[in-house]
């Protein structure tokens, strides 16, 4: 969960950018585009997708991205 130390208004335009690295660590930042406000999160994960899996989800979100 990504909280702001402020609440944003609803519907306010957030853009998040994920990085998963090879050891695991996925790096998660958030930044509300009408304030500038940042905030980062790391998670360390326990599964690591194969470089297969990578290119299915990333084909699966380019097309969710298009349509």
């Amino acid at each position: 969960e990504l909280l702001f130390t402020q609440p944003l208004p609803k519907a306010s335009p957030v853009e998040v950018t994920f990085s998963l690295g090879a050891d695991g660590l996925l790096s998660v930042q958030g930044k509300d585009l009408t304030s500038g406000q940042e905030i980062a999160v790391e998670f360390q994960t326990e599964a690591i997708l194969t470089h297969a899996q990578l290119e299915e989800a990333v084909a699966k979100n380019m097309a969710i991205a298009v349509a």
